[in-house]
Order: C-alpha cells, then sequence, then structure tokens
C-alpha cells in the first residue's frame, strides 16, 4: 500500500484524531530510508505501526491501552510485536536502529528506555523541556513539524547530499564542509 492509502483506511477504521499526521511521517521516513533503519522501537501503537509495518521494518510496539492495541493489531501483519506495558517499566534486550516516543503522557519513562536501546530517537510532539535527557543526541529533522528526530552522537551517517537543501547548523553541512576541507 502507499501511505495515502493507509491514512485513507487509517481514518475510515476510526475517528480518533489523535494519529501520526503525514507531513511527520514523511520525516521520519526520509531519515528511515537515508539511514537503512531496519527496526524500531515504538512507544505508542497507531497508524505509525502500520505504517513502520508496511515497509517492512522489524516493529515492536508498547501500548497501554488493550482495545486500542488489538485494533492496531488487526490492521499490522503478523510479523510486528505488540506489548502491552503500563508506561512505566518495560523489559527489552535488544538495539534498534530508531525508537519513536509517542504513547501517552507522561512521556518520560518511553524516553528514558528509548535511549538505553535506539540509535535514532523520534518524539512527536517534541518539548524543548526535553533536551535534558538528550545530552548524547543531536538533532537531525528539519524542524517543519512537531516531530524531532535525533541521533546519538558519535553515530556514523550514511549521506545522500544530492537530497537534501544544506543549512549551516545541519550536521550534513557539518560533514560536507569536512569533506571539502580534505
Amino acid at each position: 500500500m502507499i501511505d495515502r492509502e493507509i491514512y485513507k483506511l487509517w481514518r475510515s477504521k476510526t475517528s480518533d484524531l489523535r494519529y501520526f499526521r503525514p507531513k511527520r511521517w514523511d520525516e521520519l521516513k526520509k531519515v528511515i530510508v537515508e539511514q537503512d533503519v531496519k527496526s524500531v522501537l515504538e512507544f505508542g501503537s497507531g497508524v505509525s505501526t502500520f505504517l513502520f509495518d508496511n515497509i517492512n521494518l522489524k516493529v515492536v510496539s508498547f501500548e497501554t491501552d488493550p482495545k486500542y492495541m488489538e485494533f492496531v493489531k488487526s490492521l499490522c501483519s503478523p510479523k510486528v510485536t505488540f506489548k502491552l506495558w503500563d508506561n512505566k517499566s518495560a523489559t527489552i534486550n535488544d538495539f534498534y536502529d530508531l525508537a519513536l516516543v509517542d504513547g501517552i503522557l507522561p512521556r518520560t519513562h518511553q524516553l528514558e528506555i528509548a535511549l538505553k536501546h535506539a540509535k535514532f530517537i523520534a518524539i512527536d510532539d517534541f518539548k524543548d523541556s526535553l533536551l535534558r535527557k538528550l545530552t548524547n543526541y543531536e538533532r537531525i529533522d528539519s524542524q517543519s513539524t512537531i516531530l524531532a528526530v535525533f541521533v546519538r552522537l558519535n553515530t556514523k551517517l550514511k549521506l545522500n547530499l544530492n537530497k537534501h537543501q544544506i543549512s549551516g547548523t545541519d550536521w550534513r553541512a557539518r560533514i560536507a564542509q569536512a569533506q571539502v576541507n580534505r
């Protein structure tokens, strides 16, 4: 399915307006494709789970509402792993390429767990007050939506400079400048 069809199906199945918006998905999908993301740790099941599944990512999705989890599960393939949790503690043994922090408030525990288990962290409805927890991460998204995407410092990023407009404070610009100065 193409993304537009997934969103259309999603809206036909639920009247809940709290879902991951297309512009935010476009921003996150760009990182997923460019950085060859293969696995996702997700806090807050929803249309994002369906979208991740649609592009064949390994997804482990933590959800606090059992009925909502079953609803999302009905739309996804059996390869998606769903886990019911209390928004406080979770046992996670794996390391993921990406964590999406988009569950119920407060998201503090979600973020703390994500920081231990993922290279890239995406936070929907991002608030600057979370920056103090992200000291070992650098923001890499375009900052055009309220989705913020961070990468763990010292991570080797895959670049495709032909696809981007480069700004002076952008990590892509710093890397490109370093390549020019060689």
